[in-house]
Order: C-alpha cells, then sequence, then structure tokens
C-alpha cells in the first residue's frame, strides 16, 4: 500500500478505535445514529478522501480509501460515510458538484414501485415512484439515483425534504441501522449528469455493492478475532474449547471465508473501482462468506453469542443485513452467469483471465 494509503488507514483505524467501542454499539441500538462519528469523519476529510485536492480532497485512490471502509464494517460503525463517499464519487463523475452533509444511494432496481422520471423541454427531470428501505435515509438530506439509457448512465441529485415531494416512512435493517422508504411525488432533481454506461448495470447499485462487499470484509475479520478469543477463553471439561479438534475445524472454515472474501473485496477497489467483473464476484463472494461466517461463529459462541450483551451479536446482525443490500449474492451471480453465456465458450477463458466478459 502507499503512504498515502497508510496514513488513511493508521488515521481511521484509530478514530474509529476511540468513538466505536462497545458502550457506543450499545448505545447506537438503543437510542439510534449519533452525528459526533459522522463529525469526526467529516473533520478529518474521509467523505471526501477521493477527491482532488484543487476540491478540497486528498486525492486517494479507491484502493487507497478501502481501509475507510473496512474499518466502518470491522468497528462496526455506526455512521453513513461509506455510503456518502460513493455518492460523492458518482456525482463527481458525472460532473455534479457534491453537496454538504451525508448522502444516500437509492437503488430502485429491481424495485416494484421503480422511479418514475418525466422530462421537460428546458428543465430538469421531476421523479414520481416509491424505493424501499434505503439504508439512512432517514438522517440523510441528499440521496443520488441513476437511470441507464443504451450506453449512457444518468445521475440525479435529489433533496429528500418534504418540501420537496420526498415522503419517508422510517425502517431499520436487522443491524438496526436507520433506513426509510422513500416516496416520490413531483420531486425535484436539483442537479442532473450523465457518464457511459457500464455494461449496463445501475451505476448506484454497482457502487453500493462495491460499498458492502468492503463493509462485510470488515466485519468478517472482527467475527474471526472474536471467535478465536472465545475459543481460547471458553472452558469445558478442565480445557478450553479452542484444544477441540470439531471446534479447530470451524474456525478454519472461518479463516478461508474471511480470507477469500477480503482478497475479492481488495480486488474490486483497485484500480477504477468501477469493474462490473470484479464488483460481482466481490458481492458474490463477500455475501456467500457472511452467511457461513455468522453460522459458524454463533456455534462456537453458542447461546452466548446471541446475547444483547456480547459483541458478537453486533457484527453478526451487520452481516445478515449488509450480505443482502445492492444485491444478494444470488443476483450477481446470476449477473456473471449471464455475461459468461454471452462471451460464448470461446471466450470463457480469456474472460476470465482478463476480468472483463469479451464476446
Amino acid at each position: 500500500m502507499s503512504d498515502t494509503g497508510d496514513m488513511i488507514a493508521h488515521s481511521v483505524t484509530r478514530l474509529f478505535a476511540q468513538l466505536c467501542d462497545p458502550q457506543e454499539l450499545a448505545r447506537f441500538d438503543r437510542d439510534g445514529a449519533s452525528d459526533a462519528v459522522w463529525r469526526a469523519c467529516v473533520d478529518l476529510g474521509l467523505d471526501r478522501a477521493l477527491f482532488s485536492e484543487a476540491h478540497g480532497g486528498i486525492g486517494a485512490t479507491p484502493e487507497e480509501v478501502f481501509p475507510i471502509v473496512y474499518s466502518v464494517g470491522y468497528f462496526a460503525a455506526g455512521t453513513p460515510l461509506a455510503d456518502t463517499m460513493v455518492a460523492y464519487r458518482l456525482l463527481a463523475r458525472a460532473g455534479i458538484t457534491p453537496p454538504v452533509g451525508p448522502c444516500v444511494l437509492i437503488d430502485d432496481t429491481g424495485s416494484g414501485n421503480a422511479l418514475r422520471v418525466q422530462r421537460h423541454a428546458q428543465q430538469k427531470p421531476v421523479l414520481g415512484g416509491l424505493v424501499r428501505k434505503v439504508n439512512w435515509a432517514q438522517k440523510a438530506q441528499w440521496g443520488i439515483a441513476a437511470q441507464c439509457h443504451g450506453t449512457v448512465c444518468e445521475v440525479y441529485l435529489i433533496a429528500l425534504t418534504p418540501e420537496n415531494g420526498v415522503g419517508k416512512e422510517p425502517r431499520q435493517n436487522i443491524a438496526a441501522e436507520p433506513a426509510a422508504d422513500l416516496a416520490f411525488e413531483n420531486t425535484q432533481v436539483i442537479a442532473a449528469g450523465e457518464f457511459a454506461a457500464n455494461e449496463g448495470v445501475n451505476p448506484v447499485r454497482l457502487g453500493g455493492a462495491l460499498v458492502r462487499s468492503a463493509q462485510i470484509s470488515g466485519a468478517l475479520e472482527r467475527v474471526l478475532e472474536l471467535c478465536v478469543q472465545y475459543a481460547k477463553e471458553r472452558v469445558q471439561f478442565g480445557k478450553p474449547i479452542g484444544h477441540n479438534q470439531a471446534v479447530q475445524h470451524l474456525l478454519a472454515a472461518l479463516a478461508g471465508q474471511v480470507a477469500a472474501a477480503r482478497v475479492a473485496a481488495l480486488v474490486a477497489w483497485s484500480g477504477q473501482a468501477d469493474s462490473v467483473f470484479d464488483i460481482s464476484v466481490a458481492k458474490v463472494r463477500c455475501s456467500e462468506a457472511a452467511g457461513i461466517a455468522a453460522s459458524v461463529a454463533h456455534q462456537v459462541h453458542g447461546a452466548m453469542g446471541f446475547t444483547q450483551e456480547h459483541m458478537l451479536n453486533f457484527f453478526t446482525r451487520r452481516l445478515w443485513s449488509w450480505r443482502k443490500e445492492f444485491g444478494s449474492d444470488s443476483w450477481w451471480s446470476e449477473q456473471l452467469g449471464r455475461h459468461a453465456i454471452q462471451a460464448g465458450k470461446e471466450n470463457f477463458w480469456r474472460s476470465l483471465v482478463a476480468r472483463q466478459w469479451t464476446g
């Protein structure tokens, strides 16, 4: 990793270690998200880490900011930082100046009442429709949505206020993160921009999947550490349960899932971090690992891991939530399968090595 990446990793680890202790995790579940973590992240410039220095950022690459999103998962940080970072990046790509404050990713892919866009001459688009369970939408004033038209993706910046025709029905995911159903009625788009479509996948879903893969990999690492620690400390029949061969096998399987997920997420965050192939693989691998890891972790801990007093549940609940958001492993597997079929048997191996389907 570069010097910039090392600096970011050390800074964000210190920050979240101070702010996201067990007491804060319990408070989050009880009282909801506070602004303290968000303000601390903004003070360090983490929300705009992907921006150039000329635009108030630090000019970091996606690979260099991976530790930020990874740490959000590792520390179960109660903040919309990760979603906002990617939302800002999409806005910048579309030539839109990002707003000040948290910005959520409005993914209407597969929604029964997808966003409807009305266009009038010389006017900005107007939105209608309903998008369910948008994570962090309870707390955010801004959101972005996108639609693809052939080889072009159009990105919209939306003010999520009642005055702008946006209704919010409060929701939560399993991790108690604040979400909302968003109802749009004659909602004015604040700004709109375009960039080239990436293989027809909605860039909001693509960016959200990229974020959740990194968060999952961080939470998986923490789950593994908690399991190893518990196996060393929990004594039954006069010896730690970690001496039991069956438990050792469980921990070895868990470690394999954690390593595979982290590598997949790291690859997706390398380069320009917008490869449909790499993000699809990362979301599939991380979501699969999340389900397996949560199951193994609770086998190792027994009933103790489900109690509110134990740290484990804060992370497994996030794994269960994040693995489904912005497309489940089955949804992304289907995308990979379709691309493989379209590429044909002659191009399969070539596409696999290049990490880009060609046909």
